[in-house]
This record gives C-alpha cells, sequence and structure tokens, in this order.
C-alpha cells in the first residue's frame, strides 16, 4: 500500500498492535455513512486504524477525508488493487481486525458499522 506521501506501507510495520484494516472508495455510499464511526472510536483507541482506498489517487482519498474531516485515519491508497485482491475483497466496504501478530481476527463485509460493532471487532483482535 502507499501512503498519500508516496511512501510503501506493509501491514507488518505494525506488528505487535491490533490494526483495523478498512476497505473503502469515494464512490461507496456505506464507506461514506461509517467513516466518521471509525474516526470516532480511532479517537479514544490505541489500535492502528488503516483506510485502503482502491484504485483512486491521492487527492481524491484527501479531498474525502478533508470533507468529512476523518484526522484519526491514517488513508493509504491501493491504486493498482493488488492489495484489495490479496485480501480477497469483492465488494465494499470490508473491515478486517488484525492482532498483535499479523493474524485476521474478525471481519465485517458489506455492512454498515456504528461504534459498537468497530469496538467488538477491535476487542477480538486483541
Amino acid at each position: 500500500m502507499q501512503s498519500l506521501d508516496n511512501k510503501t506501507v506493509h501491514l507488518s510495520d505494525f506488528r505487535g498492535k491490533a490494526v483495523l484494516l478498512n476497505f473503502w472508495a469515494t464512490w461507496c455510499a456505506p464507506c461514506r455513512t461509517e467513516m466518521p464511526a471509525l474516526n470516532s472510536v480511532a479517537r479514544g483507541s490505541d489500535a492502528i486504524f488503516l483506510a485502503v482506498d482502491l484504485q483512486e489517487d491521492g487527492a481524491r482519498a484527501r479531498s474525502f477525508f478533508d470533507q468529512l474531516a476523518l484526522d484519526r485515519l491514517d488513508p493509504l491508497l491501493d491504486l493498482d488493487g493488488q492489495t484489495t485482491r490479496r485480501y480477497g475483497v469483492v465488494g465494499l466496504p470490508v473491515t478486517f481486525f488484525i492482532d498483535a501478530q499479523g493474524v485476521i481476527r474478525h471481519v465485517e463485509r458489506g455492512e454498515v458499522m456504528d461504534q459498537s460493532v468497530i469496538r467488538d471487532g477491535i476487542a477480538k483482535a486483541r
């Protein structure tokens, strides 16, 4: 994955911490709905929140984050869709809750998550 400042990011960079890995896109209405809940939970959590945008450029992703005032999520780009395919994502949004050893402990697919579902997923990754 690529950060908005063009640095390569690997999930292994976050070993030792619980990670929420959310796949989304600016055109995905359910993604837009759940992003504020993700941002809110991220404020009070020590988990890492990674938001992987599917095949859109950094300017579009940054504009989306700015419009929704998403300041606690780390936006990443999957420009070629390779990471999305590797995770078997076929619809958006999809969120993986990954433990400190890098093991996927829970997955939420296609449904808009509220804060309670997000917190429960993080708890499963602890």
